[in-house]
């Protein structure tokens, strides 16, 4: 037994393009392309961007990271936790406190960088 099928779709070319593929089905090959003049070519230049005078502007007034007392309570307890409390005493004295609501806010950015440095 033989069983045949046939498929027929239609597929719609514009006219360059079934010329091309008639072209090739038919064994001849594409024609040359035409020659170029570099002398009339034109390319898209991008504007340059602007170059500083300086290299190496100074950055913005970047400002230290401000904590609350919750924050620096936080980061005390966690490293208390991590078995550092006596560390963490010792930089309460030298910061002048006794406990961390005793510490002076202008003290809260040294004393959190020196807990996160344990």
């Amino acid at each position: 037994m033989t069983t045949t099928i046939t498929i027929k779709h239609e597929i719609n070319f514009t006219p360059e393009a079934a010329a091309i593929l008639q072209r090739i089905l038919s064994g001849a090959t594409a024609p040359a392309p035409e020659p170029v003049n570099p002398n009339q070519m034109t390319l898209p230049i991008a504007a340059p961007e602007p170059v500083s005078q300086f290299p190496h502007e100074p950055a913005a007034d970047v400002q230290a990271p401000t904590y609350t007392l919750e924050e620096v309570r936080a980061v005390a307890v966690t490293k208390s936790k991590a078995g550092h409390k006596e560390a963490i005493k010792a930089l309460l004295q030298k910061f002048g406190a006794e406990t961390v609501p005793t510490l002076s806010k202008d003290h809260y950015t040294e004393f959190v960088d020196a807990v996160n440095a344990l």
